[in-house]
């Protein structure tokens, strides 16, 4: 989903209250077929390549996150050790790789607060593949 449009007032992330008996009308829904993509590897202290690992993107803007937010991806290494995450809207981003997070810590605006100064920035446009190498950033 690109966007959701009532009146043409995109109400994607805002969302739109149905009431019962109200007439819901105008709306739009534009689809995109370029899903953007961010790949990349991850390197441990000693600089050879990381294992074991969560990657976390999220919006630059914290306005944008929350648990149902569609700013923010993480994924885990595959086999080779790479991670992929696929879907999120164009904007700019940050993007951090942890040994390890709790439970739902991905889409906690306070974890992400407290990393974002130790996160990489980088900007995504629409359909676009964007490949980073980050380091794994130690928690205290």
């Amino acid at each position: 989903i690109k966007a959701v449009l009532q009146r043409g007032v995109d109400v994607t992330d805002t969302g739109v209250v149905f009431r019962p008996g109200e007439r819901v009308d105008d709306v739009q829904i534009v689809l995109s077929n370029r899903l953007s993509i961010v790949t990349g590897s991850v390197a441990a202290d000693a600089g050879s390549p990381a294992k074991d690992y969560v990657v976390v993107v999220f919006a630059d803007d914290p306005n944008r996150w929350g648990p149902e937010s569609r700013h923010i991806g993480s994924a885990q290494p595959d086999q080779r050790g790479q991670f992929e995450v696929k879907g999120l809207p164009p904007g700019n981003y940050l993007a951090l790789a942890v040994e390890y997070l709790e439970e739902g810590q991905d889409r906690d605006p306070e974890f992400l607060q407290e990393m974002r100064p130790s996160a990489t920035s980088f900007a995504l446009g629409e359909g676009e593949r964007t490949a980073l190498s980050l380091k794994i950033v130690r928690r205290d």
